[in-house]
């Protein structure tokens, strides 16, 4: 069957965020005595934001509840704005020119915050590429959960078997598996996936 759409995970695969995710976290828990290495803070890739600050509270040892963590650290943390030009992966732009004029449709589906997506898209110029873009926040579920997934099919009015899926993360790729969409996995030996 012809592939109609192609859904692009956002952390990972269009731009190469890990990094600088990882040096912030890592910095913080150093900074509060609780140091980590990367291949444990690398669990929060791909992970939805609940999980996420969940994971750092129980890091850090504290009783924050997930929104309390999110909070704290946002607070007591200097974090540079990032420059999305810096950290868009090479070929992302030229692939998601190339699929559009193949008449393939194209959308983000990322558990990251929608403004953020925005920005990514904006600041490369990429926004009018996107037949749909779509935030883990709107769900109650996250990924390995497959609802942003399903979502985003009904949102492109197609089906999972018209549609290839690109992630990155152990969360993401089981999500598109729990999906029932093909699925390609970019390959990062960076941060100990299991792809």
């Amino acid at each position: 069957m012809k592939i109609k759409a192609v859904i692009f995970d956002m952390d990972g695969v269009l731009i190469d965020s890990e990094p600088y995710y990882m040096y912030e976290m890592m910095t913080f828990l150093e900074n509060h005595g609780k140091p980590k290495s990367q291949k444990i803070v690398s669990e929060v890739i791909g992970s939805s934001h609940q999980r996420t600050w969940e994971l750092m509270a129980g890091w850090l040892e504290s009783d924050y509840t997930y929104d309390e963590m999110y909070d704290y650290y946002c607070r007591t943390t200097n974090v540079e704005e990032v420059d999305c030009t810096d950290i868009l992966n090479p070929y992302a732009k030229f692939l998601i020119r190339y699929l559009k004029q193949q008449g393939i449709m194209v959308a983000i589906a990322s558990s990251n915050h929608l403004d953020f997506i925005e920005k990514v898209c904006r600041e490369n110029n990429i926004d009018h590429y996107f037949d749909a873009i779509v935030s883990g926040m709107m769900f109650k579920e996250s990924k390995p959960h497959p609802e942003i997934y399903l979502h985003t099919l009904n949102c492109l009015s197609v089906n999972a078997k018209e549609t290839l899926i690109i992630e990155d993360s152990n969360y993401g790729i089981a999500a598109a598996k729990n999906a029932g969409v093909k699925v390609v996995a970019k390959v990062d030996e960076r941060f100990h996936f299991d792809q």
